[in-house]
């Protein structure tokens, strides 16, 4: 589940599929009641939206029996391209809670599972990638990783509450 500030009347409960080396994402436009449902495991909420997509959540989270293991919180600087709907993200600051699933609590007790100076570098587009942000990129100095926000947060407990930045 996504939401963009605590004061939000809804969330984005959002499913990534890993395609090869793609990544597909598809959401669903939840209330704020139906996400305290869906983060008590009460999923049937989910039943009450006209969507294909809902349905398909419900059944797989039934299934697989979802439950919150962490919100993950960060600071992000985003750019737009208009061409080819090109999306360029730097996140930091990235910090997590495995203990407070209240999504729209203002006040989360979180933990830095970054170190300070990193920056997350993530472009997203359709079919292809402009030339010139393809060169433009190509020259900075960075390291590609798998790794992302919610493994970072999930793997930073598994050092006994010691993290070393």
């Amino acid at each position: 589940m996504r939401i963009y500030s605590p004061n939000e009347a809804f969330a984005k409960l959002e499913m990534k599929e890993k395609i090869g080396d793609n990544q597909r994402k598809r959401s669903l436009r939840v209330s704020k009641e139906d996400v305290k449902e869906l983060i008590s495991g009460r999923y049937e909420c989910l039943l009450h939206y006209e969507s294909p997509f809902a349905v398909e959540l419900y059944f797989l989270m039934m299934q697989q029996l979802y439950i919150p293991k962490c919100i993950v919180e960060y600071k992000r600087i985003a750019f737009e391209v208009p061409e080819n709907d090109i999306r360029i993200t730097l996140d930091y600051c990235i910090e997590a809670t495995e203990t407070n699933f209240d999504l729209f609590d203002s006040n989360l007790n979180l933990y830095p599972v970054s170190h300070l100076d990193d920056v997350t570098l993530e472009v997203k587009y359709n079919t292809f990638l402009l030339s010139y942000i393809k060169d433009l990129l190509s020259s900075c100095n960075k390291m590609q990783a798998s790794n992302g926000k919610y493994f970072l947060s999930r793997s930073a407990s598994r050092f006994n509450g010691a993290l070393f930045l």
